[in-house]
């Protein structure tokens, strides 16, 4: 599940990495190109997904309870801004909904929920001795 959580981070980030909102930009009045508002929450999600891939990374090399709790605390935590960074006035995106990163949002948006509920699973599951302990009768 820990693998799943970490694929899930890193496909995130690479598909908010190579996307990385419009092509067009936005001119000044000096006369200067700025990329449009998408472009810099693309590159934030890309940050926040690839710190959440390095976190869920190390739910494969710990093995005490509390430690896999943490870390899978920090894959959470990094779905849950990059969700927040695409879909709140955080950021945002483009105003026109035909515009390229609208479908790029929803790509990063589909993989970010899908993490945040493996890692939600990771935090109730947290144990990996849990399948060896003797079950309790009720």
């Amino acid at each position: 599940m820990s693998l799943v959580a970490t694929t899930l981070a890193a496909a995130a980030a690479l598909a908010a990495g190579v996307s990385s909102g419009c092509a067009a930009c936005v001119e000044t009045a000096a006369g200067a190109c700025v990329p449009m508002k998408c472009h810099y929450t693309f590159v934030a999600v890309c940050l926040v997904e690839a710190l959440g891939a390095f976190g869920t990374l190390g739910l494969v090399f710990v093995k005490c309870k509390m430690g896999r709790r943490w870390l899978a605390a920090v894959g959470l935590a990094a779905h849950a801004a990059a969700l927040a960074l695409m879909r709140t006035g955080l950021m945002g995106l483009c105003g026109d909904t035909s515009m390229h990163c609208h479908e790029t949002a929803l790509l990063c948006t589909a993989l970010a929920a899908a993490g945040a509920l493996a890692c939600a699973v990771l935090i109730a599951l947290a144990d990996p001795r849990r399948a060896t302990l003797p079950k309790r009768g009720i």
